[in-house]
């Protein structure tokens, strides 16, 4: 066999071979740290963070990102020796202080730093049945608030929060990494548009204008329609414990797309009719004059109303269609803790049967250091511990 002292002496083959290797290495790497939830919420406050450093003027200086972020995970390293932990695990703290980052502000740096240190220790101090009590950056800013030596900053995202919340939109999209993540991402957008579009009827002098008008249609219809999203992906989610068969998923993101596109094709040009002025139970509006003109928008947004109607047939189908055709489902088809799970699909009746299950940890314990899997719901028993402890 031959061997080659330096890597310029390889064969090109052989080059390219590890070089692929390394690629494969950084993206399982990279896989590995996005399946962590805790990894994906810390790229987003990163983002914000920055974001508002660079483009907004954050009064939230570098020496104090600096001052808070080395505190937190200085605090967590002695407190993980301190508490016996054997792994440090650093991404907890990292959350609780870029939070602290975007969210407090103060005069001086010891202050920001304390905050960090009161945020951190509070984990490891105030515990409950060896979790926990208060959340770290909640708990640190209360207590900053409630001493006057310290502020929050409500305002400064300005006239973008635009931005924030789709940051806040693809960190869900990832962090769900859920069958019909589709419909999750569809409840926030259309609810908060919604939201969005109450503000101005909250100002009066401009409620007075677009008060009855298809301005408050669209926005009416835009806080329903998120609790409609949200109730398809119940339907979805708990489908299969109802009548222990799936959706089918192919169908289901088509529907999703369907309903999504046409809601937004129907009810978001109404809020430009209320602006031009178009009052609302008005069955022919082009008795006025000055609604001519938005006759076309009428038209749209009634053949997109057809073809929104049409699309929940796909929904009816799949319901009635997977009772029969769907393909028959596990016990616990989404890897999801909860204690509904762990009942056989259908559940008989009592649920669980005659043996009910002991419960030894919390709903929430996703991505745990315990175990290898990616949840460990909480009816399972381990071995090296009888009680599920939960993370530092």
């Amino acid at each position: 066999m031959s061997h080659w002292s330096t890597a310029a002496e390889l064969p090109a083959s052989a080059k390219a071979n590890a070089s692929n290797a390394r690629t494969v290495q950084i993206w399982r790497s990279f896989a590995i740290l996005l399946n962590d939830p805790r990894c994906c919420q810390i790229l987003t406050l990163a983002l914000l963070l920055i974001y508002g450093l660079w483009s907004l003027g954050f009064d939230q200086g570098l020496a104090g990102v600096a001052a808070i972020l080395s505190c937190a995970l200085m605090v967590q390293w002695i407190g993980s020796k301190i508490a016996g932990v054997q792994q440090y695990d650093p991404l907890s703290a990292l959350i609780s202080g870029l939070s602290l980052c975007l969210l407090l502000r103060a005069d001086e740096l010891w202050i920001l730093a304390a905050a960090a240190v009161l945020a951190i220790a509070s984990k490891f101090l105030i515990r409950w049945n060896g979790k926990h009590i208060f959340n770290p950056t909640n708990f640190a800013i209360g207590v900053m608030l409630l001493s006057g030596a310290a502020w929050i900053s409500p305002a400064q995202w300005g006239s973008r929060v635009w931005l924030a919340f789709l940051f806040a939109c693809l960190a869900g999209l990832v962090l769900s990494r859920a069958k019909r993540a589709d419909v999750a991402l569809a409840f926030l957008s259309t609810f908060t548009i919604g939201g969005l579009s109450g503000i101005f009827m909250a100002n009066t002098p401009v409620d007075i204008f677009i008060h009855d008008t298809y301005f408050i249609v669209a926005h009416f219809h835009y806080v329903v329609a998120g609790i409609i999203f949200a109730m398809f992906a119940a339907i979805t989610y708990w489908y299969p414990k109802l009548f222990g068969r799936l959706m089918n998923d192919r169908v289901g993101q088509i529907h999703a797309v369907l309903t999504f596109v046409f809601f937004n094709c129907v009810f978001f040009p109404m809020h430009h009719l209320g602006v031009a002025g178009m009052m609302r139970r008005i069955y022919n509006p082009t008795q006025y004059e000055f609604l001519q003109h938005l006759q076309p928008i009428s038209v749209f947004m009634s053949v997109c109303a057809f073809i929104l109607g049409a699309s929940q047939i796909l929904f009816i189908w799949n319901f009635v269609g997977s009772l029969i055709w769907g393909k028959r489902a596990e016990r616990n088809p989404w890897q999801a803790n909860t204690l509904e799970w762990t009942a056989p699909s259908p559940p008989p009746h009592g649920n669980w049967g005659a043996t009910i299950p002991t419960v030894y940890r919390g709903p929430y314990e996703y991505s745990s250091p315990e175990v290898a899997e990616d949840y460990l719901p909480q009816d399972r028993r381990l071995a090296a511990a009888g009680t599920g402890g939960g993370r530092h």
